[in-house]
C-alpha cells in the first residue's frame, strides 16, 4: 500500500512537471493551497506543491499557506523531512509572512501552566527554544496534574488500579482515560484491571494509531460491564 502511494505521489511530481498544460491549469485553478502538519511533509510531496504553486515563486502571489511545528514530526518513517519546515522559516521572502500561536484554547489554564514549566526544562536541555503557551478557557478548580515514576510494570498497574480507586468516589468510570503507546500496553492493563473487577473498554482511534509505529490507544473504564468489547 505504501509504495503504491509513493507510485502516486511520483506520478503526480512526472505529470505536473512534464506538461505545463496540466500544470498551469491547476495552477490557475487553485486560488489557495492550504498545508496542514507541514512538518509531516515529505521532499516529494514538498514538490508536488510547489509545482502547483508557481514555475518561478510558491511565495510571490499568497497562495501558498503552512502550518506546522516542527516539534510534533512523527512520520520519518514515511519519508518525512521535518527539516522542510525549518527550511520555510528560515526563507526571507517580503511575501512570506510567519506567524507563531502562542494562544491555547483546549486545556485548562492549570495544565497548560504545568506543561510550559515542564517543557521549557526539557527544551532547555535538548539546547531547543520553547514558545510557552497562553491558555483560554476559564480555570476549573477540579484540574490537577500529577506525575509519578515506577520502577516495572507491575508498580506502574498497581498505581494505575490505585489513582482510579482514589477517584472512584468523585469520578465515573465512564469519565476515566488511559492513554498508551501500544495496542499490548492496552491489552495488559485491560486484563490487570478486569481481574480486579474493574469494566475496561479498549477503543482503537484512527489515523495514527491503526500503524504499527507509535500506536496510541484509549482503554477505558465504562460504568456497565456490558458495553465491553
Amino acid at each position: 500500500a505504501e509504495d503504491g502511494i509513493r507510485d502516486y505521489k511520483v506520478t503526480g511530481v512526472q505529470t505536473c512537471g512534464s506538461s505545463d498544460l496540466i500544470r498551469h491549469d491547476y495552477q490557475n485553478q487553485l486560488a489557495h493551497i492550504f498545508v496542514d502538519e507541514f512538518q509531516d511533509t515529505s521532499p516529494i510531496q514538498w514538490k508536488i506543491v510547489l509545482q502547483l504553486c508557481s514555475d518561478n515563486d510558491p511565495y510571490g502571489d499568497g497562495k501558498l499557506w503552512i502550518v506546522g511545528d516542527r516539534f510534533q514530526s512523527i512520520y520519518g518513517f514515511r519519508g518525512a523531512d521535518d527539516s522542510l519546515m525549518e527550511m520555510v522559516v528560515q526563507t526571507r521572502h517580503p511575501s512570506l509572512k510567519q506567524v507563531q500561536n502562542t494562544v491555547n484554547y483546549r486545556s485548562d489554564p492549570y495544565i497548560v501552566t504545568f506543561i510550559n514549566s515542564l517543557f521549557v526544562r526539557l527544551f532547555n536541555d535538548q539546547q531547543q527554544s520553547f514558545l510557552p503557551m497562553q491558555p483560554q478557557l476559564p480555570a476549573d478548580s477540579t484540574a490537577r496534574v500529577s506525575c509519578q515514576l515506577y520502577d516495572s510494570i507491575d508498580d506502574e498497574l498497581m498505581g494505575i488500579l490505585k489513582a482510579i480507586e482514589a477517584a472512584k468516589g468523585t469520578v465515573q468510570y465512564g469519565d476515566m482515560a488511559i492513554l498508551v503507546r501500544k495496542n499490548y500496553d492496552s491489552q495488559t492493563i485491560k486484563s490487570f484491571l478486569m481481574a480486579h473487577h474493574i469494566p475496561v473498554q479498549v477503543n482503537k482511534g484512527a489515523g495514527l494509531a491503526e500503524l504499527d509505529n507509535g500506536q496510541v490507544v484509549i482503554g477505558r473504564s465504562e460504568e456497565h460491564t456490558s458495553e465491553l468489547q
